[in-house]
């Protein structure tokens, strides 16, 4: 894809001003499980008080290793991590969940009603990670998205959303 049809495409999804996101196409994962993974870790590295997700069907990234440590490490530092999710979560899945029934309130996951159009972290209103629009079954070779560090603006416009979305979902039960 040209890189004037990504920016066309990225402004049209993310609705981020033109000026962040020629900055972000310089920050992406594009089609990488490994760079989705890197950038996952090292943004909540930077969480020091909450992270909130939106994610799909959670399938291999989110129970990867790298990224279930690094939801560990952000609980253990003492940071609220609220995660809605589709309503249909991959079986493999289940040691998420399980990590957040342990976490003591600190790790809250809630099902969206319908898949999640978009998908995104936001770590303390102030670091964004956003994906395009994507199908739910596409291949993780098909996810794009960017990395908007140190961008309060934005980041605090998700964090709206999400509170939004968050508060009109009935928590998890466990039986």
């Amino acid at each position: 894809m040209k890189p004037v049809r990504r920016l066309e495409r990225l402004r049209t999804l993310s609705r981020l001003p033109e000026h962040l996101l020629e900055w972000a196409l310089a920050v992406r994962f594009n089609g990488s499980t490994e760079k989705a993974t890197q950038e996952i870790v090292k943004i909540l590295n930077m969480a020091t008080f909450e992270v909130e997700i939106v994610a799909g069907v959670l399938r291999e990234l989110f129970v990867k290793e790298d990224i279930r440590a690094g939801f560990k490490d952000a609980i253990e530092r003492g940071v609220t991590i609220r995660m809605i999710c589709a309503p249909n979560p991959k079986a493999e899945s289940k040691a998420l969940f399980e990590l957040a029934e342990g976490s003591k309130g600190k790790f809250e996951i809630r099902k969206a009603r319908d898949y999640p159009a978009t998908h995104y972290f936001v770590v303390d209103k102030r670091h964004l990670l956003i994906e395009e629009r994507h199908a739910p079954n596409a291949p993780v070779e098909e996810h794009r998205g960017i990395t908007l560090r140190d961008r309060p603006e934005p980041a605090a416009r998700q964090s709206v959303r999400f509170k939004r979305l968050w508060h009109s979902l009935p928590p998890l039960v466990r039986g």
